[in-house]
């Protein structure tokens, strides 16, 4: 574990001379000023601990290794966009319902489509913020979101869309920008969203993560998709220069050659799959032939989903199946996504990993590969 201070940050040295009892007067003391936080923002892929097994988030395992905090800002779901609105550089309005902030209590809001500072999937708290000179809160309902100001005063009239400016509680910390795992496609966007971050940061460094694929055939390396994710990466790492730290390759690197599911990942240029996040475990009901695409399993922890990839037996007649249809425990598959593509016996073991986020394995290269970079600045 590396010491606090071997992080670099614009902060001045402060030189203390001691004359204390038993030491030589001349003695200089070097003392160096607390360190900021570092502060990580993005979506579900920062957020972590998806799965039921092994689960983890690289903003905790990054402070454990810097020895200092680290601020989980990971929202599921969030675009470039809505993170950027949550962190201060994207700006967004708010219009009021029926036109005005009434004296206390809370009002309906809406915000331009993808740019709401809270969905969903949070923040849990809600968004505070300024809206018309009134502070207050945003917060996510099912029925929309809701405005509520802080203390009692004059109703406000608010007859047209107004800048909603949020609170910037992270302004001074080092930011970590991980984005783009939900608009990658619109690579523009991704790349002024993240400009109109970098371009708030007051801290003396900032870093941009790049972007990983998931498991799906468009986005291995033979894919339609994939030239398009390695050029945003690309374009990330030209415009950020020994701010942007490649994430991607490491995590491939980090397969395990005994695993032949990971073999034929490595191959396909995407994240193996013994570090994506683990939803459940079973077997194979029935047993099924090379060429069948239909089959029954049982899962603890989980149901099959679309998408879901499902490793089924292990060792050599170890095969990589994505779930492309449900009935109950009965699923269509597409054959031949990993490993080897033969028959299985009955009883055969299934786990269900997740083709996009990580387990705590994963997470772990993320963090290390993020503080070797910090420590070598």
């Amino acid at each position: 574990m590396r010491s606090k201070g071997s992080l670099l940050v614009a902060f001045p040295v402060i030189l203390v001379v001691a004359c204390g009892v038993g030491r030589d007067p001349g003695t200089t003391i070097t003392l160096h000023a607390p360190q900021p936080d570092i502060v990580a923002w993005g979506d579900s892929l920062t957020g972590g601990h998806e799965g039921n097994v092994n689960t983890g988030d690289y903003p905790d395992d990054l402070a454990m290794l810097l020895a200092q905090t680290v601020h989980n800002e990971g929202i599921g779901g969030n675009t470039s966009t809505q993170i950027g609105v949550r962190q201060g550089g994207v700006a967004t309005t708010a219009t009021v319902a029926g036109g005005s902030i009434p004296s206390s209590g809370s009002v309906a809001v809406t915000f331009p489509t993808g740019y709401e500072p809270v969905t969903n999937q949070g923040p849990q708290n809600g968004t505070t913020g300024t809206l018309l000179g009134v502070h207050g809160t945003v917060t996510y309902t099912p029925n929309g979101l809701l405005f509520t100001r802080d203390t009692a005063a004059s109703a406000v009239a608010a007859p047209n869309p107004a800048p909603f400016v949020v609170d910037t509680p992270y302004a001074n910390d080092l930011p970590i920008f991980w984005e783009g795992g939900n608009n990658w496609w619109v690579p523009s966007q991704v790349q002024s969203d993240i400009a109109a971050q970098v371009a708030t940061v007051k801290a003396a460094n900032y870093y941009i993560l790049s972007l990983i694929n998931m498991n799906t055939s468009v986005l291995w390396k033979t894919g339609s998709d994939y030239p398009r994710v390695m050029a945003l990466n690309n374009a990330l790492a030209t415009t950020y220069g020994a701010h942007y730290i490649d994430i991607f390759s490491p995590l491939i690197a980090s397969y395990n050659p005994s695993l032949i599911t990971d073999v034929s990942d490595y191959n396909h240029g995407e994240v193996p799959t013994s570090l994506r996040a683990i939803y459940g475990s079973g077997t194979l009901v029935d047993a099924i032939g090379a060429s069948d695409t239909t089959l029954t399993v049982t899962l603890s922890g989980t149901s099959p989903t679309p998408g879901e990839i499902l490793t089924i037996d292990t060792g050599a007649n170890a095969e990589n199946v994505q779930i492309s249809s449900v009935s109950g425990n009965t699923v269509t598959v597409v054959r031949n996504f990993g490993g080897n593509d033969t028959s299985h016996p009955a009883g055969a073991p299934v786990t269900a990993t997740d083709p996009i986020h990580l387990n705590a394995d994963g997470y772990q290269i993320v963090a290390k590969t993020i503080d070797a970079k910090i420590a070598g600045n």
